[in-house]
């Protein structure tokens, strides 16, 4: 169970020790296990603390395992907003054990509700040749990134709703609280609006009102809004309201035909 668990990455939402965690636990309960005096006593708080570590796991097990099954109702189906590439699936999935976007279904302040279109999105990062997400350790630099630049396509053909540039990629981990998309573009496609954020500064190279292809770049993936890693965040919703455009209705996604969970790659 927890090299299921350490395998599967939920340490995301948990502290990202926690496995380790597990692991002296278990080291722990072995030598007490052989240098107690009393065995049965050993024997005991052996299987209580092996017990009640198996059995959390196994809770997160199971909803990890669940956050797979969509949502019942309506999913829009697009394409891969990226080229072909090595990706990660950081937020993703049906439970709130995978994806940290789901505490806007329930919204409980009005800036909540404001971007409950939100609710269930996906995030994405690039990985290097060795598997992590930048050339570094802790980069402050939104460059050394791997996904930083990469071209964002539209994963769907349809119309330009809203299209902003400007903002600034922020350093790591510097969210932008302001914008909380940033530089980003909403696309209408039949009756859904898919959103594209986190764009990076300047390189957006469609405008409101424009139509797109299947497959044409709007931009590039960057660091701008209420982001602390360079990724992109995609969601599909109903619109949303003039006030609050990214308020609407969520709607589940399935990329490619995969419905997509933390820990998948693209």
């Amino acid at each position: 169970a927890i090299l299921a668990v350490q395998n599967a990455g939920l340490w995301m939402d948990l502290p990202w020790w926690t496995p380790w965690l597990m692991w002296l636990l278990f080291a722990a309960c072995l030598v007490i296990g052989r240098n107690t005096r009393s065995a049965r006593a050993t024997g005991l708080l052996a299987v209580g603390l092996w017990g009640g570590a198996a059995a959390a796991m196994g809770w997160i097990a199971v909803a990890a395992l669940l956050s797979h099954l969509p949502p019942a109702g309506p999913v829009a189906e697009i394409a891969s907003p990226l080229p072909d590439g090595r990706y990660l699936v950081v937020n993703g999935g049906s439970r709130s054990l995978t994806n940290s976007h789901l505490e806007t279904l329930n919204p409980r302040t009005p800036r909540q509700a404001s971007h409950r279109g939100q609710s269930h999105g996906i995030d994405l990062v690039g990985l290097t040749a060795f598997g992590r997400t930048s050339t570094g350790w802790r980069e402050r630099e939104p460059s050394r990134y791997a996904i930083f630049g990469t071209p964002v396509l539209a994963p769907c053909a349809g119309t330009v709703v809203r299209a902003l540039d400007g903002r600034t990629d922020m350093a790591v981990p510097i969210p932008d609280s302001v914008v909380m998309a940033g530089n980003h573009v909403l696309l209408r496609c039949g009756k859904v609006e898919v959103l594209l954020a986190h764009l990076r500064k300047g390189s957006l190279s469609v405008s409101a009102g424009e139509r797109v292809r299947l497959g044409q770049k709007v931009g590039e993936a960057g660091n701008s809004g209420n982001s602390d890693t360079p990724h992109l965040h995609v969601h599909a919703q109903l619109p949303g309201s003039r006030d609050a455009p990214l308020s609407g209705e969520p709607v589940p996604l399935r990329i490619n035909g995969r419905y997509l969970v933390r820990g998948d790659r693209l």
